[in-house]
């Protein structure tokens, strides 16, 4: 049996695929587990739905990207680019976050592996 390029082409297709979506999977897997979780407890107070202190709400992807005041808070696939990364590190006293306590190092790092991930989100329907 001779294989032409198309159907070369489409069987490559098909073995790839499936590693990608198993990666996105994961991916979304971390977020749930380890990111929304720490957004939740740490961020929305100031930067969620009630209340978007600096105009940036901290909730949505969208939000994040847009930013607030200062910018966009989060350059996908970009931690160093990325003003909540360098929030959570504490380099500027007067832009540290969370205001009141530092993050957990495994926070900090969490964040900037998720960002570096390209920041996964899942799609919402609004």
């Amino acid at each position: 049996m001779t294989l032409t390029l198309p159907s070369s082409l489409l069987g490559l297709t098909l073995l790839v695929l499936p590693a990608f979506a198993g990666d996105d999977r994961e991916a979304l897997k971390f977020f749930e587990n380890e990111i929304r979780p720490l957004l939740a407890a740490e961020c929305y107070d100031c930067h969620g739905p009630e209340k978007a202190k600096a105009g940036l709400r901290l909730d949505h992807r969208e939000f994040m990207i847009t930013g607030g005041d200062t910018g966009p808070a989060l350059v996908p696939g970009k931690p160093a680019e990325s003003i909540m990364i360098g929030a959570v590190h504490r380099t500027d006293p007067d832009f540290a976050m969370p205001p009141k306590k530092e993050l957990q190092p495994a926070q900090v790092a969490a964040l900037e592996k998720w960002v570096a991930l390209g920041a996964p989100w899942p799609a919402e329907v609004a």
